[in-house]
């Protein structure tokens, strides 16, 4: 009830940087009804470099899985598998032929398609904001989340986003499965369209 009042009571903003949470949001404004909602969406591309490099769905990972997410263990080859909640049904076996990279970028795809569902029926709760977007211009995109909120731009916000410096991504992508590679540019589009 604590949370509930305070929400009530006071504006709320939800800044939805977490994959994992997308695609709940609809529930997470049901908690807090009067909440502006920020969606951050980073390219999949440069998620699944990153996530790929940390090893995260590894086989290793998924054989003895230390990261805090819901699983779902998958007997195989004599050996049991611990199969992250997102991973579609059906396509266990698939995910596990995937390079690490391919999984990672799976992972993007499978939460951005859900977050992306779940955004888009908030009927209008909030505002996408790319990361590359936010890099790159970073004033014109603060202005929006700004205007958006009703916020006014301080002195202290002008003299941080002079910090803001682009990111340098020289990576190439591997070759990868062509279904997963045509979800994530399918999905970007779709996010470049949403943004605007």
């Amino acid at each position: 009830n604590d949370v509930i009042n305070f929400a009530k009571s006071n504006r709320s903003t939800l800044v939805v940087t977490l994959a994992e949470c997308s695609p709940f949001v609809n529930f997470i404004l049901s908690a807090i009804n009067q909440a502006q909602m920020i969606h951050v969406v980073r390219n999949g591309f440069e998620v699944a470099w990153d996530i790929s490099e940390k090893n995260w769905f590894s086989d290793e990972q998924l054989l003895s899985p230390i990261n805090a997410q819901l699983y779902s263990p998958l007997d195989m080859e004599r050996r049991t598998w611990y199969l992250p909640w997102w991973v579609d049904e059906g396509e266990e076996k698939k995910f596990l032929k995937l390079s690490n990279f391919e999984r990672s970028l799976y992972y993007w795809c499978s939460l951005m398609k859900k977050g992306l569902e779940a955004f888009q029926s908030c009927n209008n709760k909030g505002i996408l904001v790319r990361q590359e977007d936010l890099l790159t211009n970073p004033e014109n995109e603060f202005k929006r989340v700004v205007s958006y909120l009703g916020f006014s731009q301080g002195k202290l916000s002008t003299q941080m986003l002079e910090k803001i410096k682009p990111l340098k991504n020289n990576k190439a992508i591997p070759k990868i499965d062509q279904k997963i590679l045509d979800t994530a540019n399918n999905l970007n589009q779709k996010i470049r369209a949403i943004h605007g």
